[in-house]
C-alpha cells in the first residue's frame, strides 16, 4: 500500500518559494522541508519555480549564503 504525504501547508508554500528564489537546489530544499525531492520538485513546478538538482548550479559565495539563511536552526 502506498503511503501518502500530508498536504503541503501554507507556511511550507512560502518556505519552498523562499528557497527557490534563493537558489537552493532540490536537495537543500526536501532536506529543510523534511519531504521527498519528487514532492519539492512537483510543489515546485507547481509554484512556477525551479529548483537546480547539484549544488554545482550555485557559487561559493551563494551557498555560504544560503546555508546562513537556511541553516539547521530551521
Amino acid at each position: 500500500m502506498r503511503k501518502f504525504q500530508s498536504p503541503w501547508t501554507p507556511d511550507e508554500i512560502a518556505k519552498l518559494i523562499e528557497l527557490a528564489d534563493s537558489g537552493a537546489t532540490l536537495i537543500r530544499a526536501a532536506a529543510i522541508l523534511n519531504r521527498p525531492q519528487i514532492s519539492v520538485r512537483r510543489q515546485a513546478a507547481v509554484l512556477g519555480r525551479f529548483l537546480p538538482s547539484a549544488t554545482k548550479a550555485l557559487s561559493g559565495a551563494d551557498v555560504v549564503s544560503a546555508m546562513q539563511t537556511f541553516g539547521k536552526d530551521d
